[in-house]
């Protein structure tokens, strides 16, 4: 069991990182981690507006690189966490906290996942 949870840890490892790699490299590329209980965005402002997922009031404007910020928003699902920080080379990483129905939702998924893969390794 350990290898099956090793192997898809790894692969999305690689993928974070591919992701990563892409956002430098481009200006509209945003970089999409799921972290456990979070998701993390990373990317160039306008990029990050962009794509729906992010709200231009959590992206300050004026802030040194690499000084951290955090706003709040409860609009929706009963609130969530969101921190800020701009990084050295003028991207923004945003990480929103996700609220306990996510979370939940999102454990089930990768449950649901893991276990179509082990069913069909063993077919």
């Amino acid at each position: 069991m350990s290898d099956v949870t090793s192997g898809q840890d790894m692969q999305m490892r690689i993928d974070a990182q591919r992701g990563e790699a892409e956002a430098q490299g481009a200006g509209n590329v945003v970089a999409v981690r799921h972290l456990r209980g979070a998701t993390e965005f990373r990317g160039r402002r306008e990029a990050l507006i962009a794509s729906g997922d992010i709200h231009a009031d959590w992206l300050p404007t004026e802030r040194l690189p690499g000084q951290r910020v955090r706003a709040t928003l409860r609009a929706r699902d009963g609130g969530r966490d969101v921190f800020v920080r701009r990084l050295d080379d003028g991207r923004y990483c945003v990480l929103v906290i996700q609220t306990p129905a996510e979370r939940a939702e999102q454990e089930r998924a990768a449950f649901a996942r893991f276990m179509d893969e082990v069913l069909r390794r063993h077919r």
